[in-house]
């Protein structure tokens, strides 16, 4: 259900550019019957009427419109308004649809949009072009987050609107020409990538920003030094921009265009090594620095790499660099990470922290959803449920303690084992609520035991023994039960508190003004269970 990245603000502008090269002047009497387009304040309408229209499908219109009564492929669809974007044919023809209900148009007797079967498609419908010209109205990147958010799209997290709007915010400073180093930290499973994927997709179609974006990958040995970065700009070059980054990469940073064969010839491979002949990692760093200067005084770039938590030197490296440059340029860089490292790491401490802290950054922090966004998500995902109890939501709430990923688990083993079933067109729910509770979702218990088995052998012994106290337990009844010494097991508690792995402390109740030992519990229900 992740959304893929897009970038179709790019195609709008230069469709609407094309058409007005084709606008002539109209004035009222001379528009076609019903229907004109609205270039300045880019909106349909009908009959004094605005027609909603998403950025996706006023880009297909106004491709469309600027090749009308000619065929236009599905292939060139795919690259003249999803340019770079991986968008399988049902999309096309989904968005196609949306356009034809919004001009009422009819597939079987088509007056705007004829199907070529098997090639394409002609728009033969009548729109005229205009110039509103009018004065005041709203700026063109507010209505169209407005408009993104108004369609209630499903895509977009339930309860991450705040977080959203905090990344729309740096993405609209950083195309402003002011850079920004923007991390998104949770726990596993929080959301991380669900938000980012929405935040780009409303990025892409709204402001036209190239999109760059690698993967951190868990290590088991040595990494390829900025691995993920490499992969981000060949990404980006696959989606439709080769020709002009790798202009740039040559010019500016030859040491990169070096380790992206897949981009140049052998003749030009062998020119290269010669000219980076005892490039220094200072100097890698410098070349990329000016790369991203030079391609960002033509485009915005979002620089967007995953679980920075398994990131290299050199990648953390580079990150701090562009972090400390005073440099200007429209660059957001955005990255994913846990809030702390696990065990075995040689950093105590993730790098945000300590950017943060000089004010070098900005920390996006996904908090558990709450009880209403769970409840959202629900009438999202059944829109047609019938007779579901109040309790579900509390339920849900409870055994994953707001996770999504959890919660998706918990819900799609519902479904798998016929508790939560669909009967002529309507879901209901067929189990009880504590057969709910009682369950713990094969796929969630893979994903602890996962994370469990990342910890070493006296933290999963440690984590075991608690859980046997219960939900809430003491680091005095652990010490007990281990025979150890209750300080150094409260340490060790601490520590996988401060890392966020599976407990916290917690305020243990107070009885008749008598101060109580330290507490701890664990985070999730399904946790503990599985631990257990």
């Amino acid at each position: 259900m992740n959304c893929k990245e897009i970038n179709t603000r790019i195609a709008c502008e230069s469709a609407v550019h094309g058409l007005m090269k084709l606008q002539t002047n109209m004035d009222e009497t001379s528009r076609s019957p019903g229907f004109w387009l609205d270039l300045d304040d880019e909106r349909l309408w009908r009959n004094g009427q605005a027609v909603a229209l998403t950025p996706k499908t006023f880009a297909l219109l106004c491709y469309l419109l600027e090749r009308r009564n000619k065929l236009v492929t599905k292939e060139a669809l795919l690259k003249g308004v999803w340019p770079g974007t991986y968008v399988v044919e049902s999309e096309v023809k989904h968005y196609v649809a949306e356009l034809r209900k919004a001009l009422g148009d009819d597939a079987n007797a088509p007056q705007f949009i004829e199907t070529v079967r098997g090639r394409g498609y002609r728009f033969i419908g009548q729109v005229a072009v205009v110039h509103s010209r009018s004065g005041q109205r709203e700026t063109r990147q507010e209505r169209d987050y407005e408009s993104l958010s108004a369609r209630g799209d499903s895509r977009e997290p339930c309860g991450r609107e705040a977080e959203l709007g905090q990344l729309r915010r740096r993405l609209d400073q950083a195309l402003s020409g002011e850079r920004q180093i923007c991390f998104v930290v949770g726990e596993p499973g929080i959301g991380k990538t669900t938000l980012v994927d929405a935040f780009l997709e409303s990025a892409g179609a709204v402001k036209g920003a190239w999109i760059a974006r690698g993967q951190c990958l868990e290590r088991f040995g040595a990494e390829e030094p900025y691995r993920p970065v490499l992969e981000a700009f060949e990404t980006l070059c696959a989606r439709g921009e080769a020709k002009r980054v790798k202009e740039l990469l040559s010019q500016f940073a030859p040491s990169w265009l070096l380790q992206m064969p897949g981009l140049v010839e052998q003749a030009e491979l062998e020119f290269l090594e010669r000219r980076v002949q005892g490039a220094t990692r200072e100097r890698m760093l410098r070349e990329l620095t000016q790369f991203i200067e030079a391609l960002t005084a033509e485009q915005g770039l979002i620089l967007a790499i995953e679980d920075l938590h398994w990131a290299d030197e050199s990648t953390w490296g580079l990150v701090n660099y562009l972090a400390q440059r005073r440099q200007r340029d429209r660059l957001l860089f955005l990255g994913t990470s846990r809030p702390a490292e696990t065990s075995g790491s040689d950093r105590p401490a993730p790098l945000y922290a300590e950017l943060q802290a000089k004010a070098l950054c900005t920390v996006v922090e996904l908090p558990s959803l709450s009880e209403a966004a769970i409840a959202e998500h629900l009438r999202r995902e059944f829109p047609s449920a019938v007779d579901l109890p109040l309790d579900l939501v509390r339920v849900i709430h409870r055994r994953t303690n707001g996770n999504p990923l959890f919660m998706a688990g918990i819900l799609e083993h519902a479904v798998a084992e016929g508790w939560l079933a669909e009967f002529d067109g309507q879901w209901a729910l067929k189990a009880s609520l504590q057969t709910l509770e009682s369950e713990i979702p094969a796929n969630v218990r893979q994903l602890i035991e996962q994370r469990l088995a990342s910890l070493d052998e006296q933290e999963q012994r440690l984590l075991e023994t608690c859980s046997v106290a219960g939900l809430t337990f003491s680091p005095e009844n652990t010490a007990a039960a281990l025979n150890q010494d209750e300080e150094a097991i409260e340490g060790h508690c601490e520590a996988l508190g401060r890392r966020k792995l599976f407990i916290r402390r917690c305020t243990p109740a107070n009885s008749a003004g008598r101060a109580l030992s330290a507490q701890y519990e664990f985070f999730h229900v399904l946790c503990h269970q599985t631990i257990y």
